[in-house]
C-alpha cells in the first residue's frame, strides 16, 4: 500500500493528475519468472521491484524524467533503494 501511494502521490505532484485518477496493477512473480543478475554492477538486486508506467504522448520527456525522480525520492523515504 505504501508503494502504491508513493507512486500515486508522485503522479499527482508531477503530472498534476486528479487525486481520484488512479489505476495501478501489481503483479507478483514466482521465482524464475523474471531473470536478472542479482549482483550486476556490484549492486545487490536480489529484491527487485519493477515499475512500468504507460503514459500518453502528451507528456514531454522532461516531465517523465521528473516523475521518475519523484518516485525514486518517495520510495527512498520508504527505505527502498
Amino acid at each position: 500500500d505504501q508503494i502504491a501511494e508513493a507512486i500515486h502521490e508522485a503522479q499527482i505532484k508531477v503530472l498534476e493528475i486528479p487525486a481520484n485518477d488512479r489505476f495501478q496493477l501489481f503483479v507478483p512473480h514466482d521465482a524464475g519468472e523474471i531473470r536478472f543478475d542479482p549482483t550486476y554492477g556490484g549492486v545487490d538486486r536480489r529484491s527487485l521491484l519493477v515499475i512500468q508506467i504507460t503514459m500518453v504522448a502528451r507528456y514531454p520527456v522532461k516531465l517523465k524524467r521528473a516523475l521518475y525522480e519523484e518516485i525514486v525520492a518517495r520510495l527512498e523515504e520508504l527505505g527502498i533503494r
